[in-house]
This record gives C-alpha cells, structure tokens and sequence, in this order.
C-alpha cells in the first residue's frame, strides 16, 4: 500500500513539474465561416500566441504565430504597439490591434485543435504556391492523425506529385 501512494505521490509531482496550460477563444460565430480563432499556450518559460482564420469548413489560415519567453513578456508588450499579453491565474488579456482583439482569453471550445489548426495552415499555404491546388487535395482526413513532422512531409510529397503530374 505504502509503495502504491509513494507512486501516485511521484506521478503527481512529476506530471506538476512541467504544466502547460492552453488558453483559447473566437472572435465571430462558430456557426458561421469567417471567425478567428485564438490559442495562447503557457509553458514554464515560453507564451505561445497562434491567431487563424476559420473561413469554410476544416479551412485555415494561420495569421500569426509567436513565441515569446516569460521573463521578457512585460518587455515585448511595452516595445511593440501592436500587442500586448498579460498572463493572469484564470485568463490571458489579449490586445492585438493588428486584427482588432482586445479580450480576455480563457478556455472556449474551438471547432478542432490548435494542432489540427496548423497542420491545415500548413497545406494551405503549400497550395498557395501554385495555381489550382486547394489544399485538400494535398491530404488525406486520415492523414491529420499524424505528427506535424510527418503531416508536413506528407503535404510536401503530395505537393511535388501534383506539380510533376500537370
């Protein structure tokens, strides 16, 4: 019994030691394409800013993506006059006048995952490069399932193919 507790004691310390907590929001109806969607992860050292727009359905695009490190949080947001992220325990206090977001940033439903948001992102902007590619074509829905690594090299080969073939 005392082996037990001592394990669930060591798991709960280790899963406590490195906490990340992802904190999202949308601006605009979920019903409706056209809203943006917004996720702001919290590691021990690094705030992680990703802003996407949600025009039709499983399309993204990603607007901006930033990493900035905590100690120099205050810092970023005093030099730039374009945002501003203040960590709070609750929420995150967005102010982002590049697209017009000032909001409190807590934990909203989003339609997929941050992660999925990216990897759709990513083919999307692969099929900006050429003319008549949607970025559908360039995977499959199972193919989402996979790392970002292997999405992305999946993209890119798919990609090259439909290049060669036309």
């Amino acid at each position: 019994m005392k082996n037990i507790i001592l394990i669930y004691l060591l798991l709960l310390v280790s899963a406590s030691s490195f906490s990340q907590e992802t904190f999202t929001s949308r601006k605009g109806t979920k019903f409706f394409p056209g809203h943006q969607d917004m996720a702001i992860t919290v590691t021990d050292s690094t705030v992680r800013y990703e802003l996407f727009n949600h025009w039709y359905v499983m399309s993204y695009a990603e607007l901006r993506q930033l990493t900035i490190s905590k100690d120099s949080l205050d810092f970023y947001g005093n030099s730039n006059d374009t945002l501003q992220i203040k960590l709070t325990d609750k929420y995150v206090k967005l102010i982002d006048k590049r697209y017009k977001l000032t909001r409190k940033v807590k934990r909203t439903r989003l339609c997929v995952s941050p992660e999925t948001m990216r990897k759709i992102s990513f083919a999307y902007s692969q099929s900006l490069k050429y003319d008549n590619i949607g970025p559908h074509g360039l995977y499959e829905d199972h193919d989402l399932d996979l790392s970002e690594e292997k999405f992305k090299k999946v993209v890119i080969k798919n990609f090259n193919e439909t290049i060669t073939t036309r």
